[in-house]
């Protein structure tokens, strides 16, 4: 819309801006909507957009009158500025929708009542290292060589690996020192191309699943931005998208996990569950794992869960934004399982099915009411 406002020329300066063109600059019924959308997100009050709209083509109607009943004087001169102000008038009305739209869906002003937002960015599982390469992985699951650590590459550079998931995918991907690593979607991991030194060191956000091969002399550690874990060889999840979300679940063996200023220690045992939160720290729960690391196969495993964090998950999976018209509908607690390659309107309409919330799905939102 940017561009056709720019491209306006008016009778006087040009071609002449007829009422056809001038037709072309109304926005569509789906910018109307957007509006509407974009206001609601903000928790205003819903303007009647027809009606403001209305006005604007008053305005111009006006103008148009005024254009029927001026004389001219022998140059035109008059009736040429006349039909610019009715130009002026709808590129107004043009750049005033625009710009209600570019701002409130702006990251400063999105209303809490959008709790997912849809990322249009690569949808393929990438894999870069940090001198420069980078190719897109095909692959379902993917296995690093160790490279020896012998005289001969001594002292040589090791390059780091990065390893992501875009949202909808998963990969499996098998460390140098044979560590298993499930990585959900929207997720990475770093690490090196061979381990060296006393300590596994990686890096992982968003979430994976990992099976780590034990070696008492170099314990395996994975650094989140919320958290430490040392382990010596250990099955659990991690999950560290934001820090709303970050946790532990531990399925066999025991870890340390310790927060970022290393001032918190704790041992965590199987079954157990470890939520850090920037303001009280850690807390520890039992938990069935089950659900947990569902994912990893292929499913949905939704256990009494707050509408809130189900509903992101799918946001996450299918990359669509979400949008509650009721926070209060955030936390029903609902129990659902589900593919991840099933549809996604056949996986709402099975929440409809509940009849606890209605949850429509159109241009990439979902919206719950």
């Amino acid at each position: 819309m940017e561009n056709r406002i720019d491209d306006i020329e008016v009778e006087g300066f040009g071609e002449t801006y007829d009422d056809a063109t001038l037709q072309e600059q109304m926005p569509s019924d789906y910018e109307l909507l957007e509006v509407r959308r974009a206001i609601n997100r903000s928790r205003l009050a819903m303007p009647d957009v027809d009606k403001e709209w209305s006005k604007w083509m008053d305005n111009i109607k006006h103008a148009e009158m005024m254009d029927e009943n001026t004389e001219t004087d022998i140059n035109g001169k008059k009736a040429s500025f006349i039909r610019l102000a009715r130009v002026v008038i709808a590129a107004a009305a043009v750049a005033a929708l625009f710009f209600v739209i570019r701002g409130i869906n702006s990251p400063a002003t999105l209303s809490p009542n959008e709790v997912f937002t849809a990322n249009p960015n690569s949808k393929d599982v990438m894999l870069s290292t940090d001198n420069g390469e980078m190719q897109v992985v095909s692959d379902k699951s993917l296995a690093f060589t160790p490279i020896p650590g012998n005289q001969k590459n001594k002292g040589k550079h090791i390059k780091m690996v990065t390893l992501s998931t875009p949202r909808g995918k998963t990969i499996k991907a098998t460390l140098p020192d044979g560590t298993q690593v499930y990585m959900n979607a929207d997720s990475k991991i770093v690490f090196p191309e061979r381990f060296t030194g006393e300590k596994r060191n990686i890096t992982v956000s968003g979430e994976v699943f990992m099976e780590v091969t034990p070696d008492k002399q170099h314990p395996f550690v994975v650094n989140t931005d919320y958290f430490t874990t040392t382990v010596l060889g250990t099955v659990f999840n991690i999950r560290a998208h934001s820090q709303r979300d970050a946790s532990l679940t531990l399925v066999s063996g025991s870890v340390d996990i310790s927060d970022k200023e290393n001032k918190e220690h704790h041992i965590l045992h199987p079954n157990e569950q470890i939520i850090w939160d920037k303001e009280t720290g850690f807390d520890i729960s039992t938990v069935d794992t089950y659900p947990i690391i569902q994912w990893k196969d292929g499913f949905f495993y939704f256990n009494n869960m707050p509408l809130l964090n189900i509903m992101q998950e799918l946001g996450r999976w299918y990359n669509v934004s979400v949008v509650f018209e009721n926070p209060s509908d955030m936390q029903r607690q609902l129990h659902i399982v589900a593919e991840r390659d099933e549809p996604i309107e056949k996986i709402l309409k099975r929440l409809n099915d509940l009849d606890i919330v209605t949850i429509t799905f159109s241009n990439g939102i979902i919206t719950i009411s």
